[in-house]
């Protein structure tokens, strides 16, 4: 037993030395406002950075983790997102110099929000979601060490848990009401309840 623990420690630190660590991210705008006739209609703004780190421990083979945060705000709500996801990823084929990769993740995320209401009261949201998500990934080399790569949300998978807690606070602040949690589940597409059909992004390998 001592000598298969000892051998599996070689071989883990053996891939660790050969291994090529990279760093990476992307950011994303979105906003969906509207006109109708003269009148404008005011939507949600979301900015949303991406921070992501890994090691490439075969040519088409690598594990990194992702931290994301970033607000989302209207005229009446403001929010803020942060999340936290180990990821690996496949090279499948390469179509010339553009690689065509499987990702899988796992992640942990929270949402908050607080919204004002016209009679000055206040509702607060907070909402945390588990899950697992299954995307293809194009990259393009611009050299040895810089890489361009984009997420193909459109057809991506997730399939999640969230858990949505709230509270309703009276406009003086003299009474609070707590929600009963929520709870459910859902599988979708990602292109369909995110701010784009495409992840744009790079890395960098040391």
């Amino acid at each position: 037993m001592k000598k298969l623990f000892l051998a599996g420690l070689m071989a883990l630190i053996s891939v660790s030395l050969s291994a090529q660590v990279f760093v990476g991210g992307s950011a994303s705008v979105d906003t969906d406002g509207s006109k109708v006739g003269d009148t404008v209609i005011k939507g949600d703004t979301n900015i949303y950075l991406r921070l992501n780190g890994g090691y490439i421990l075969q040519d088409n083979f690598l594990v990194g983790a992702r931290l994301g945060l970033g607000p989302n705000f209207d005229e009446d709500t403001n929010g803020f997102d942060l999340s936290l996801a180990p990821y690996v990823r496949y090279r499948v084929f390469e179509l010339g110099p553009v690689g065509v990769w499987a990702e899988a993740e796992l992640y942990a995320g929270l949402s908050t929000s607080k919204t004002t209401h016209v009679d000055n009261s206040v509702s607060k949201t907070n909402t945390l979601s588990f899950g697992l998500g299954l995307a293809p990934v194009l990259t393009y080399p611009l050299n040895e060490h810089i890489t361009l790569e984009a997420t193909l949300d459109f057809v991506s998978l997730d399939l999640s848990t969230s858990t949505i807690k709230g509270k309703d606070i009276s406009p003086d602040g003299s009474q609070v009401i707590e929600d009963d949690p929520v709870s459910f589940s859902n599988l979708f597409v990602k292109g369909g309840s995110t701010s784009g059909l495409v992840s744009l992004g790079f890395t960098y390998k040391f």
